[in-house]
């Protein structure tokens, strides 16, 4: 059995522990907390044995395998980098650090030490990205030559979080703001599909004088080894969205990565004014398989737009029981995070 701990008992923490408690070789042996409410009522809801308000005693305490940081990002580097020192494997939340220069050190620390850490890219492992890849790798696309990641997340909308003046929200101070917290899985995406980035080109728009948030929206191009790609983020648009195209010399893939819906156009065979129904008729057939699998998780209370993190878990910790390759290196989490780094980089230089 591998033990696992938690630090930070927010929403997303109870998706991983929602997780851990389906895989059968990892026992939950903590949690903590900076609110000893919170940590006692998540341990009690989750079943854990233990829980702290002091995330340094749990380590010393419980002597975790595996440590999921799942705090706010300004906290990822210090409590990554205890759990560490304490020997443990790490599972950070994104973005894996607010600066390029942090997650270096952490990355250096893992390598000293032999042990793994990832970041949650999610995304990059749910069913219909990691089917696209497989048609890609099967050929089925040719040349992938260009990718768009569209986000839409309405952060000035009523009641939201991110724009509450009166209690401010901890991505407030990522660079590029909240937008930033976002920002890992469009790029994650980017390498997925087109490798490392070499060079990046991005506007930023500045939010209101009234508003706390820095900026509602981004526009970028990006040239990478195998492609270009294009990013938007619109903090002003709903409802909210999350899109993905992949365009290759043979085939074309839309993924709605928020509904699980995945349509495909194929250059076919036949007369040309028939290619557009074809592609209809495998689009609905799409869009009516993701409604019935978007209403089958939330009747049954399966992962949903989660899946690709249960996913992600389920790998990593087979990998380390079996003790072969990672799910996701250092050399994928190291790529992810320069293009994040890049692209705040433009909007500290145009403010």
């Amino acid at each position: 059995m591998l033990r696992a701990a938690v630090v930070g008992t927010g929403a997303i923490a109870e998706t991983h522990l929602a997780c851990l408690a389906t895989l059968p070789s990892v026992e939950v042996v903590g949690v903590a907390d900076l609110s000893q409410a919170r940590a006692e009522a998540t341990a009690d809801r989750f079943a854990v044995p233990r829980w702290f308000a002091d995330a340094q005693q749990m380590l010393e305490t419980v002597r975790p395998d595996v440590v999921h940081v799942t705090t706010s990002p300004n906290a990822h580097f210090p409590l990554a980098m205890a759990a560490l020192d304490a020997g443990a494997h790490v599972v950070v939340e994104k973005p894996v650090t607010p600066s390029l220069a942090e997650w270096e050190q952490l990355r250096d620390a893992a390598q000293e030490r032999q042990l793994r850490l990832i970041e949650n890219q999610n995304y990059r492992f749910s069913r219909q990205v990691r089917q696209v890849r497989g048609l890609v790798a099967a050929g089925e696309f040719g040349d992938v030559q260009q990718v768009d990641v569209r986000f839409f997340q309405n952060l000035t909308g009523e009641g939201h979080p991110f724009s509450d003046p009166f209690l401010p929200h901890p991505t407030l101070r990522l660079p590029g703001g909240p937008i930033t917290d976002f920002l890992p899985h469009m790029a994650s995406l980017v390498h997925s599909f087109l490798g490392a980035h070499s060079d990046v080109d991005a506007m930023w728009l500045p939010g209101e004088p009234t508003s706390p948030i820095p900026y509602v929206d981004m526009v970028a191009a990006v040239r990478a080894e195998r492609g270009l790609a294009t990013l938007s983020f619109s903090g002003r648009s709903g409802p909210d969205g999350f899109w993905i195209g992949v365009y290759g010399e043979r085939a074309q893939a839309r993924i709605n990565l928020y509904e699980g819906r995945l349509t495909i156009d194929r250059v076919r065979s036949g007369p040309p004014p028939l290619r557009p129904v074809a592609n209809a008729f495998g689009e609905a057939k799409g869009t009516a398989g993701a409604a019935l699998g978007s209403l089958w998780g939330k009747l049954t209370s399966t992962p949903g737009s989660y899946e690709g993190l249960w996913q992600l878990l389920g790998v990593f910790y087979e990998s380390l029981a079996e003790g072969t390759e990672s799910p996701l290196s250092l050399a994928d989490i190291d790529a992810t995070t320069r293009l994040v780094a890049a692209l705040t980089d433009t909007a500290e230089a145009r403010s």
